[in-house]
């Protein structure tokens, strides 16, 4: 009888364990379904959040796609009057309202379109010198045009001749036997 005394409260004792740890898995499992509650919520977050930023990047592409296309345009465009400028400051000494005689130009193209010399090609005597810069449309003078252009109103130009080489020996001759007179120093005058 003891024994079977014995072996019951042994079962009773494994009972109560088993109830624990039954216990201890319910509220494991709780904490378990907890998280995945907390798991499941962040994910759903997560998704939603990156499916705002997708919206958004997209957007802001097909906006600075807009922009890049304005931008395409727009230098096209500029590109244009570019083109279309320059080919009337070519053709500028050939329309009937121009003053002078074409043949009279030199074209320089930098800083200024031509450099007129009046009279050289009827008369072989040069009047007058003047440089010419064709603009069109809303084209101004550059800061270095407009300094040409004050150099000549106020009269600061002149005229040089350099000479090279020695004038009694022919030059080919100079250039085979390397008997060259250098050009005068910057400061001679």
């Amino acid at each position: 009888m003891r024994r079977m005394e014995r072996q019951q409260e042994a079962l009773d004792e494994q009972e109560r364990q088993v109830t624990l740890r039954e216990l201890e898995n319910s509220s494991k499992e709780s904490e378990l379904d907890q998280i995945d509650d907390d798991l499941s919520s962040r994910e759903y977050r997560l998704e939603r959040d990156a499916k705002k930023r997708v919206q958004e990047i997209l957007k802001s592409k097909t906006e600075i796609q807009g922009l890049i296309r304005a931008a395409s345009r727009d230098a096209v465009k500029r590109s244009r009057a570019t083109l279309l400028g320059r080919l009337l400051e070519r053709m500028a000494p050939c329309f009937r309202k121009f003053a002078y005689d074409p043949r009279d130009m030199r074209s320089i193209c930098d800083p200024f379109d031509y450099v007129l010399f009046d009279g050289l090609t009827v008369e072989r005597q040069v009047k007058e010198i003047v440089f010419i810069e064709v603009k069109c449309g809303r084209g101004r003078l550059s800061g270095v045009q407009r300094g040409v252009v004050q150099a000549v109103d106020q009269r600061r130009i002149h005229s040089e001749v350099w000479e090279i080489g020695d004038p009694d020996i022919p030059i080919t001759r100079q250039l085979l036997h390397g008997t060259r007179r250098a050009l005068p120093p910057a400061d001679e005058e």
